[in-house]
């Protein structure tokens, strides 16, 4: 496919995502784009040398190589080779950053005729932005006390060598659908050059059942590419990689949506080695040609044309004519037979439920309960016991006794999703806006969803995680909604808790910890950690919660 063919950049791009809570649609700010591609370091030549006869400087090694996040010491001789005593100020000038030296400048009285030897370290920190390859610089000696307007200059080149850190995040969203009347999905992959030396990349997705074909837009102005795609990633470059799914091909008949899960890998060569990431999967829901709206809309044509049919067939009747005198017919001294039409049932109490998710992302909508589970049946009949009870049935005439009183409250089995997380919230005293959307961006509000770690239901509990607080808070179903925000829920108070006991109030902390793991996040504080040094997924999934939370409407 050539650039003219290539689809326009559909419009999920251009509009902002929209976040539903109980029927109110919210438009969410998209995250942020890369900041473009960085054109390649320009060659840097050698710089002049100067040698001086009175200022005379030698240097041990022209060429000192040094790994990032490391450092070299470099040797530089002096010699005092005039009449008078002077101040040697040591300076270095080239393509250095001034931090990578913290040592300069260097001062150093001598006499007529002595030497000195003096040592510079070079120290780059392990950043983008200490480019692999050589950077020409030279050091530079000046007497201005003693002697004006003399100087010398040794040129030398410091080689950094190169390391890889190729980073790829979670797809968004974690789960879209397909249907008839939408042919494709768009997801979005972020993926950043951390390391100190450019690499070729190459990005590959794939599902399990072969179901959907996947192609890739690098950036807005490139046209689509093939699975795998290929592209170049520059030290420090962040790209979000867009990804177009669409379905090879899809049920015919079926009554739910088939997921296919997609998995991402990212592979990155350099001069000096290779380095892969694995990155989080995403759902695809695959909905079939003919569904179950689909069987309702037949069924209930059909049962239109039987009723018209049967209305025509009355009409035809009411028209023929009555016996005529004389005939054979209805007497019309004779009484009537009553005759019952209807049967009266005693429905028994609801069988308890639990809200299942709806298919497309978002909680239930207000005043709507989520549907039963199914239960497993036998020869037509429900596991739990028939509908009608055979008492239960009465015969013609017989009243009813009324239904017994009832003081309990709403059961949670017909709460909204909003009601769940607020009265969660409230009790443990979180944001209930956070906890929804902290729900929407581990899991898209699927109660049955499982990560690629374990991961379970709504809010993405690790096992380890539900193991150790389900039996205290007495629930023991993670795929229950309300067992699961519960647990979370506890999980994150007693994070902030910790947190804030160590000087990390902020509820970004809080999300950090429950996405990377509180272990880990107090090693990183405890190495002097901040905010601006925090992994770039990390910031954003607590960003991109906050950002959510707050576009909640207030009711």
């Amino acid at each position: 496919m050539d650039d003219a063919e290539a689809p326009q950049v559909p419009p999920s791009w251009t509009a902002l995502p929209v976040l539903e809570i109980d029927g109110e649609a919210t438009p969410v700010a998209p995250p942020p784009q890369s900041a473009g591609r960085q054109p390649a370091p320009e060659r840097r030549g050698a710089l002049p040398e100067q040698q001086d006869e009175i200022l005379v400087v030698s240097l041990g090694d022209r060429t000192p190589t040094v790994a990032a996040g490391e450092h070299v010491e470099l040797a530089v001789g002096l010699l005092n080779n005039g009449p008078r005593p002077a101040t040697f100020i040591v300076t270095v000038e080239g393509w250095l950053d001034p931090a990578w030296l913290p040592s300069l400048p260097v001062y150093r009285t001598l006499q007529p005729g002595e030497r000195a030897q003096l040592t510079l370290t070079l120290a780059p920190p392990r950043h983008p932005a200490s480019r692999a390859g050589e950077h020409p610089f030279a050091v530079v000696v000046r007497a201005p006390d003693a002697y004006p307007g003399r100087q010398s200059r040794v040129a030398a080149r410091l080689v950094i060598e190169p390391f890889y850190d190729l980073r790829l995040g979670r797809p968004t969203p974690g789960r879209v659908s397909l249907a008839w009347f939408r042919r494709e999905a768009w997801v979005r992959l972020p993926v950043a050059n951390g390391g100190n030396a450019p690499l070729r990349c190459e990005l590959q997705g794939r599902d399990r059942h072969g179901r959907c074909q996947l192609s890739y837009r690098v950036s807005y102005d490139s046209g689509l590419q093939p699975n795998p795609a290929r592209f170049l990633l520059q030290p420090g470059e962040r790209l979000w990689v867009a990804v177009r799914v669409t379905p090879r091909q899809r049920p015919v008949l079926g009554i739910r949506a088939e997921v296919a899960p997609l998995y991402f890998r990212l592979w990155g060569r350099g001069a000096n080695g290779e380095v892969e990431r694995h990155g989080g999967g995403c759902a695809v829901a695959l909905a079939p040609w003919i569904g179950l709206g689909q069987m309702f809309a037949a069924a209930g044509v059909l049962l239109l044309a039987v009723i018209g049919m049967a209305m025509l067939a009355l009409g035809a009747l009411l028209a023929l004519p009555g016996p005529a005198a004389g005939e054979p017919g209805v007497d019309p001294g004779a009484t009537p037979v009553a005759v019952p039409i209807a049967i009266l049932v005693r429905v028994a109490d609801p069988v308890p439920t639990r809200p299942a998710v709806a298919s497309m992302p978002g909680p239930v909508p207000d005043g709507m309960a989520a549907p039963p589970a199914p239960a497993a049946s036998t020869g037509g009949v429900s596991a739990l016991g028939p509908v009608v009870l055979p008492e239960q049935v009465t015969a013609p005439g017989e009243v009813l006794p009324s239904p017994p009183p009832t003081a309990t409250p709403v059961p949670r089995q017909t709460m909204t999703y909003q009601q769940m997380f607020q009265e969660i919230g409230a009790r443990y005293d979180l944001n209930w806006r956070l906890l929804a959307a902290q729900a929407y961006v581990e899991s898209g509000f699927d109660s049955l969803a499982m990560g690629s770690h374990g991961d379970l239901g709504l809010m993405q509990i690790l096992p380890t995680t539900w193991q150790e607080w389900a039996p205290a808070l007495q629930v023991n179903d993670p795929f229950d909604s309300y067992s699961n925000v519960l647990v979370a829920a506890a999980y994150l108070d007693y994070l902030r808790t910790l947190l804030g006991s160590r000087g990390y109030p902020q509820e970004e902390w809080m999300l950090v910890a429950y996405n990377w793991g509180p272990d880990q996040l107090l090693d990183f504080l405890a190495a002097g950690g901040t905010w601006e040094t925090l992994a770039p997924e990390l910031q954003d999934y607590a960003t991109q919660i906050r950002r959510l939370a707050a576009t909640i409407p207030a009711e």
